[in-house]
C-alpha cells in the first residue's frame, strides 16, 4: 500500500508538470504511446483539422528527443515553445493530417517494481489514446477505464468525446521472464534438424514472396518523389502504399489484407492514418471498402 501511495504522488506531480493535449479544434486526434522496459516511451500523435487560414499548429510536447514532425508531402518545421511544439503547416484545406513522432522519459515513473504512466488530454474534438506495454506487463489499475488487450505487447486504449478532458493514468509492473535451464546438456542432433527445417521454411517462404509477373503487390516504376514521402510513412503505411501502387492504385480492403498479412484491426487504423495523411480515398463497395491512392500522390510518377 505504502508502494501505490507513492505512485499517486508521483502520478499527480507528473499530471501538474504534464501540459494538456490538444487545446484546439481537430477533427480527429491519435495519440499512440510505445513504452519499453525502461519505460522509454515513443509517441506518434496524429491530428486532422481544417488548416484553412492557419499558417501553424500547436501541440504539447513532452520533454522531446528525436522530434520528427510531417505531412503528407514531408518534413515541417516547428519549434518549440516550453510544452508546446509549433508546426508550420504547408497546406490550407479541410481535413488536413499532421504526424508528430519523438520519444520521451517523462510520462512514466518508477518505484521498487512497480511503473506508473500518466498523460493528460483536453480536446475540441474527439480523440484516441492507445498505449502498448512490453509483452510481460501486469496491469494493477486502470483510469479511466479502457479497452486492455493483448497482441504480441499489452495494449490500453481509450476513446475520449469531443470537449471533455481526462487524466489517464496505468499502474503496472514486469514480471521476470526467464527461461528454465536444462540439467543435462542436450542432444545436439534435434537442434541441427530444427536449424535445418527452419533454413529450408526460409527458402520456401522466400521462393513463394519473389516478384511475380502482372501485380505482385509490390511497388514497381515508383518515382523518386513517391519513394521520399513513403520515407515518412510506418511500415505498415507503407506496405499498404506500396501494394496499391504495384496494383494501379486501387484495391479492395479485403485483397491489401491478402497481400500484405496485416492483421485486419491493424490496417484497419493503418488505413485510417493514410486517410488522416491524405494519401488514400475510402469508397464503401458491399461488405468491404475500396482503397484509392489519392491523385497528387500518382502523379508524383
Amino acid at each position: 500500500m505504502a508502494v501505490m501511495r507513492l505512485l499517486a504522488l508521483c502520478f499527480l506531480v507528473l499530471l501538474a508538470s504534464t501540459p494538456l493535449a490538444g487545446a484546439q479544434a481537430f477533427d480527429n486526434y491519435i495519440t499512440r504511446v510505445s513504452i519499453d522496459s525502461l519505460g522509454d516511451a515513443s509517441m506518434q500523435v496524429l491530428v486532422s483539422f481544417d488548416s484553412t487560414g492557419l499558417s501553424e499548429v500547436s501541440l504539447p510536447i513532452y520533454s522531446p528527443r528525436g522530434v520528427h514532425a510531417f505531412d503528407a508531402t514531408g518534413a515541417l518545421p516547428y519549434r518549440v515553445e516550453g510544452g508546446r511544439i509549433i508546426i508550420t503547416t504547408s497546406q490550407a484545406r479541410p481535413n488536413y493530417g499532421i504526424t508528430l513522432e519523438y520519444s520521451t522519459s517523462s510520462l512514466t515513473s518508477k518505484s521498487g517494481e512497480t511503473w506508473a504512466f500518466g498523460y493528460s488530454l483536453a480536446s475540441q474534438g474527439p480523440a484516441e489514446v492507445r498505449l502498448a506495454l512490453p509483452a510481460n506487463a501486469a496491469i494493477l489499475s486502470v483510469r479511466p477505464e479502457g479497452t486492455i488487450y493483448a497482441a504480441g505487447d499489452i495494449f490500453v486504449e481509450w476513446g475520449i468525446d469531443a470537449g471533455s478532458a481526462q487524466e489517464l493514468s496505468v499502474i503496472y509492473r514486469l514480471d521476470q521472464v526467464t527461461s528454465p535451464r536444462p540439467e543435462n546438456t542436450p542432444d545436439i542432433g534435434p537442434v541441427l534438424l530444427g536449424a535445418a527445417a527452419a533454413a529450408m521454411a526460409a527458402v520456401v517462404v522466400l521462393y513463394l514472396r519473389r516478384p511475380k509477373e502482372g501485380g505482385s503487390g509490390k511497388a514497381t516504376g515508383m518515382s523518386e518523389a513517391q519513394g521520399d514521402i513513403l520515407k515518412t510513412l510506418s511500415e505498415n503505411e507503407r506496405k499498404v502504399v506500396e501494394t496499391l501502387l504495384g496494383d494501379g492504385g486501387q484495391l479492395t480492403q479485403k485483397k491489401v489484407f491478402m497481400k500484405t498479412g496485416i492483421p485486419k484491426s491493424t490496417l484497419s487504423r493503418t488505413i485510417k492514418s493514410l486517410q488522416m495523411k491524405d494519401l488514400i480515398e475510402i469508397y464503401d463497395v458491399g461488405l468491404t471498402n475500396s482503397l484509392k491512392l489519392k491523385k497528387w500522390f500518382m502523379e508524383k510518377q
